[in-house]
């Protein structure tokens, strides 16, 4: 018996479709990774005036200190 092709047959035969697991392992580092680096970016702030002062770009006026922090 011969099959007929009509509107109704589907013209790709079904595959069964294989999941993929998560690589958890590197998503837990990356998200860890994620978690740290704003820490890390943070931890300068309260050496920030005294590295303004160090430097000299203010030529000692205490009241630009923390113009030239907030432009850090």
């Amino acid at each position: 018996m011969t099959s007929q092709a009509d509107e109704e047959t589907p013209l790709l035969q079904v595959q069964s479709i294989k999941r993929t697991p998560l690589p958890w392992a590197q998503f837990t580092i990356v998200m860890f990774l994620q978690l740290a680096e704003p820490l890390t970016s943070q931890v300068i702030s309260p050496f920030a005036p005294q590295l303004i002062r160090d430097i000299g770009i203010t030529n000692g006026n205490e009241s630009q200190v923390g113009h030239y922090v907030g432009l850090l």
